[in-house]
């Protein structure tokens, strides 16, 4: 099989790509072993910001009761959160596939391998290309501690089976304020750890101090910043309480 271009990952950018050439009369192909969409669409922004929406009727209902409505409260319930974003997100993968294949990009659904500078084994098949662009993404970094292994990362989160009555959240960027806040506001206990002063190290020092006040009082979030985690277990050590 010989393309014009090889895209390796259908991600954002693979995707961008993989149109871009098309639409300038390239013949492409684009190899993507898993889902289409990448992080962004499968277990990054979109499926994120549908749970921040869940979240945020809880507080709707709150200033609903200051503006005179009686008992707006409702029961939460993860299966069904987790139903309509799988249906969001597959519209969306649906999408995007009908996209490619309107531009006349070849689907490879395989894991991409190069064999040289111009081929890649692409599962069973041999692709040759012209230009290959490699778009693959990224993965989370895990820290090497005792007990990691029963941690989760951000792309597991989108998978549990039951909202957590209690979790601890390592890491004070903008995935991990954004998954403390949705989750305090779901009902669960959020414990904010990170190595930095201050929340979100990206941001001015006056909206910094302003975060961990709203993060501590208004979000009832507990943080613990200049902290650093030495192990996990599965089970509560006293020297640790």
């Amino acid at each position: 099989m010989i393309y014009d271009v090889l895209v390796i990952g259908a991600g954002s950018g693979g995707l961008a790509a993989a149109k871009a050439a098309a639409g300038y009369g390239a013949r492409v192909a684009i190899a993507e072993p898993k889902q289409l969409g990448g992080t962004c669409v499968n277990r990054g922004c979109i499926p994120k910001k549908l749970m921040v929406q869940a979240a945020a009727f809880v507080e709707q209902q709150r200033i609903a009761q200051a503006h005179g409505w009686v008992n707006p409260e409702g029961l939460f319930d993860w299966q069904t959160l987790k139903v309509a974003m799988a249906q969001h997100l597959e519209k969306l993968r649906q999408s995007q596939k009908q996209t490619l294949q309107a531009a006349g990009v070849e689907i490879l659904s395989a894991a991409a391998r190069f064999v040289d500078a111009h081929t890649v084994a692409v599962g069973d098949l041999e692709v040759k290309a012209e230009h290959i662009i490699i778009a693959a993404g990224s993965r989370p970094t895990l820290p090497e501690i005792p007990g990691i292994e029963l941690a989760l990362t951000s792309d597991d989160m989108f998978e549990l089976e039951q909202l957590p009555g209690h979790v601890v959240i390592v890491g004070g960027g903008y995935i991990g304020v954004e998954f403390s806040c949705l989750l305090a506001q779901l009902g669960t206990q959020v414990t904010l750890i990170d190595t930095d002063p201050h929340p979100l190290v990206i941001a001015e020092v006056e909206q910094e101090y302003d975060l961990s006040w709203e993060l501590d009082l208004q979000r009832e979030i507990e943080v613990e910043f200049e902290g650093r985690i030495v192990f996990i277990a599965d089970e509560v050590y006293p020297s640790a309480m």
